[in-house]
């Protein structure tokens, strides 16, 4: 079978990959990631950065890079809406998410073409990627925080989400199946469109560090309250449009909304809002009933909080000491 993402006449790595970066007020960090693509191995690449109404210098940046980099300019409607638009504007047959805060390493593109190109049938492709904040390396493995899947994902990729958005490859004619970003959603719109395309295409993973993940200035993954609520309908919406198969997967269900309860309910507690949380941590037992790690956490809820801070700066000496 030829590879799809070649048309015929044309090699493989002559294949055009559009580079969709939103940006919003990203003045300070935009151009880490705009070098990065042009240090990629592969070509062509066609750029298409979305100025989601930046009221920085994000568009004095740009003008430098002028003759290499499409520019769209949009009131600001969030990083789903932006995207989108670079979806529709870009011409390329593969389609390559960056955040204008992460960066590639350079020969990103090419290994996910190759893996792509090894895989017909796979409509997407992703990679490992090492965590950055101000002060450098937090993780170095994206990996040994989420365990990655390869294949057909949406089952894991229901219960967790382990990609990293700006890791991702997709085929065109993949999104214009399943449709683009949901920008109804707040947030988590990554999530959504993964699940949606996991239903019906295979997912490749090269297991391989090619993104640097910068945590800081991501401020809506510190929002955890709409957060979570956007994980929430996404995970019911999930059950909602295929009630039969999930029925006959009870064991999923369980495991997906007592993660999402504990996850919150942990954001919580460490924010100091016990109560919220002890009521999290409570949902999270109805689903996980033999899970102790969420009892205990259920029963630190009830201590003082001057308890409770003090414990975690003796854990966080013992850690410091351990180093």
């Amino acid at each position: 079978m030829n590879p799809v993402s070649a048309p015929p006449g044309r090699p493989a790595q002559e294949v055009l990959v559009s580079v969709v970066i939103p940006a919003y007020n990203a003045e300070g960090c935009l151009s880490r990631a705009l070098d990065s693509v042009l240090a990629q191995t592969h070509a062509p690449v066609e750029i298409l950065v979305v100025n989601d109404g930046s009221t920085d210098g994000t568009l004095r940046l740009l003008d430098r890079y002028a003759e290499q980099v499409k520019v769209i300019n949009q009131a600001n409607q969030g990083a789903g809406a932006a995207r989108n638009a670079g979806i529709r504007a870009s011409q390329g047959r593969y389609i390559a998410f960056l955040d204008a805060d992460d960066r590639w390493l350079p020969t990103k593109l090419d290994r996910q073409i190759a893996a792509l190109e090894g895989d017909p049938e796979a409509g997407l492709c992703y990679t490992n990627g090492a965590h950055y904040n101000e002060t450098g390396v937090t993780q170095p493995s994206h990996a040994a925080l989420r365990r990655p899947h390869s294949g057909w994902v949406f089952e894991p990729l229901f219960v967790e989400n382990f990609m990293i958005t700006s890791s991702v490859l997709v085929r065109r004619d993949s999104v214009e199946m399943v449709g683009e970003f949901n920008p109804q959603y707040l947030n988590a719109q990554d999530y959504d469109l993964w699940t949606r395309l996991a239903r019906r295409y295979r997912f490749v993973y090269v297991d391989e560090i090619l993104v640097q993940y910068w945590s800081m200035g991501k401020s809506l993954c510190t929002n955890y309250d709409r957060l979570y609520t956007t994980d929430f309908m996404i995970s019911r919406r999930l059950m909602e449009d295929d009630p039969q198969f999930f029925e006959n997967r009870p064991g999923l269900v369980r495991t997906r909304f007592g993660s999402l309860h504990f996850r919150y309910g942990w954001r919580l507690f460490r924010n100091g809002r016990f109560e919220e949380a002890r009521r999290e941590f409570g949902s999270s037992r109805r689903y996980r009933p033999m899970d102790i790690r969420t009892y205990g956490y259920w029963a630190a809820t009830f201590l003082p909080e001057a308890l409770i801070e003090g414990i975690r700066r003796f854990r966080r000496a013992m850690s410091l000491k351990a180093r």
